[in-house]
């Protein structure tokens, strides 16, 4: 196996991998009615209305939306944490 050794890479992934847990957790809470609102509807209803948050495409911008932010804030970590 190979390491990766540019920062900005490794922070991407380690972004994208720290987000699915996290994404996993709020689907089953939101299930069992502990949450109220998914992480991507937030996300998609910054940009999208209601109506439109809450279709498919909305809900698949959202998530989207969230793993991509999740990945670009794992940049500046991995760089800062000196990895």
């Amino acid at each position: 196996m190979c390491k990766i050794k540019d920062r900005i890479t490794l922070g991407f992934l380690c972004g994208i991998l720290a987000n699915i847990p996290k994404a996993l957790l709020n689907e089953c809470l939101f299930q069992n009615k502990v949450e109220t609102k998914r992480y991507g509807e937030i996300i998609c209803g910054i940009f999208m209305p209601k109506y439109q948050a809450l279709s498919k495409k909305g809900r698949l911008f959202g998530i989207g939306g969230d793993f991509i932010t999740s990945a670009i804030l794992g940049i500046p970590l991995t760089v800062l944490c000196g990895a």
